[in-house]
This record gives C-alpha cells, sequence and structure tokens, in this order.
C-alpha cells in the first residue's frame, strides 16, 4: 500500500469550529462515490479521522449519504459519509463537499478509512475517541525531546505522539494534574517545538523501573498544531525507514 503513503502530500491543518479542533492530512488520492442515483469518480483533499473534503465533478446535496470506495482497498468495507457541505471552486468548473463519516465506528473500523489510517502509523483501536487515538508509534524513530515537570528536568523519552499528546516514559513519578513542557527537536531541520500539556494518567512500569505518562495538550495556537504535524510526518518517515 506504498501509493497510499505517498498521497498524503502536505502537512497537518488546524481548524476551528464548536469550540474544537480537528486535525486533518491534506492528500490526493482517487476514489469512486455511489450517491442514491449517481456513480462518479472523486478526488480526496484532505482527511481526518473524522471525515474528509472531496473534489467532485458536480453539486451534492447537503445531508446527502455517499459511498465511498478505495480502489486499492476494494476488498475493504466502502465508507458511508454524509455531506455537510458543498461549493463550486472559484474559476473551475469542480465542486468541493466536505463529508462525515456516517458508519457506526465498529462498521468505519472494517472500511479502507481505517487501513489508511493504520498504514500511516496511526492508533486506529479505538475510533471512538477519534481526535485523541491519533497517536503514532516514535519508540524506534529516535524523537529528540526534552521535559521538564515545572522547572524540574525529566529523564526519559516518548513513546508515542499524536495530535492531542503524547505518552512519556520517564525514570520517576509524576502525579496526574501535574503541568508538564514538552520541548521537541530541533530535528530534521525543524526548529524547537515547545509545548505545553496535563498529566492525565500514570502507569507504573516495574520491570524496567519507569513510570509512563498520558499527557494531553493544552492551549495549542494553529502554528503549533502544524508544527507538530510536520514532527509527526518527519518522525512516520524515520520510523518506517
Amino acid at each position: 500500500m506504498e501509493d497510499i503513503r505517498s498521497g498524503f502530500t502536505a502537512l497537518f491543518q488546524a481548524t476551528e469550529g464548536q469550540n474544537r479542533r480537528v486535525t486533518r492530512l491534506r492528500c490526493t488520492y482517487p476514489v469512486q462515490c455511489v450517491a442514491p442515483d449517481d456513480t462518479f469518480d472523486a478526488q480526496v483533499c484532505d482527511m481526518s479521522t473524522g471525515g474528509m473534503r472531496l473534489e467532485l465533478p458536480h453539486r451534492l446535496k447537503p445531508g446527502t449519504t455517499i459511498g465511498i470506495l478505495y480502489a486499492s482497498a476494494a476488498d475493504l468495507d466502502t465508507a458511508q459519509a454524509e455531506v455537510m457541505w458543498c461549493r463550486k471552486q472559484r474559476g473551475a468548473d469542480a465542486y468541493q463537499a466536505g463529508v462525515r463519516y456516517a458508519d457506526p465506528d465498529h462498521v468505519l473500523a472494517r472500511s479502507w478509512v481505517k487501513l489508511i489510517l493504520g498504514e500511516l502509523g496511526f492508533d486506529v483501536a479505538r475510533l471512538v475517541d477519534r481526535r485523541k487515538s491519533m497517536r503514532i508509534n516514535v519508540s524506534g524513530a529516535q524523537v529528540a525531546a526534552r521535559m521538564a515537570a515545572g522547572r524540574l528536568p525529566l529523564d526519559g523519552s516518548i513513546v508515542n505522539l499524536g495530535a492531542a499528546g503524547c505518552l512519556m516514559e520517564v525514570r520517576r513519578h509524576v502525579l496526574p494534574g501535574t503541568i508538564m513542557q514538552v520541548h521537541l527537536g530541533p530535528q530534521g531541520g525543524l526548529p524547537v517545538l515547545h509545548l505545553m500539556g496535563r498529566v492525565v494518567r500514570m502507569a507504573k512500569k516495574p520491570e524496567r523501573g519507569r513510570w509512563q505518562l498520558t499527557i494531553q495538550f493544552e492551549a495549542m495556537s494553529g502554528a503549533q498544531v502544524e508544527a507538530l504535524g510536520r514532527y509527526l510526518l518527519l518522525v512516520l518517515g524515520r520510523a518506517s525507514a
């Protein structure tokens, strides 16, 4: 499925809506759509764990449910999606539509959508909490990172990294609720990225004499979200090399 990887050509974008931040991957690859009275080819422009944006040859009415099939994964279930909006592209004959996945989570988990996110390294075992479940395992990618609890530096490493938080492994316990500073990089030509987060869970790993901390990032700006996306794609390339 190398064509899936090569389809993603840009970075994470931050968009605001209903007081939540949505992380999308811009991409370009062909799909086939099945509407109630028509079947047509389309192009995926960006994708998230909640939906996608399509380029279409004609207008679709908001509220319409369509099936979306990725030809390279034709043996997997078609993803059902609801059209949320549709508008004509300026200076072009094509239209763009934003669609939201309409399948229940257990059905979506059998579709090509899960395959694509899984092939990219995201944790898709739990699609119920779709935004926070997007994590890349970075344990073998040697992520340059520094951590601190308040002013106290922590000796440890990042196990996985996602759009909403990370999993750290450290040499001493840190209580849930502690505010953390996470500094990524510099690495691969990317500058240092400074993030703030809160410990939401702590688990002892006695076999290694360490503790694992689940960190939820807080108060990220749009620029920080986009910079984090660059680190995620950098790490993904190193982990799959």
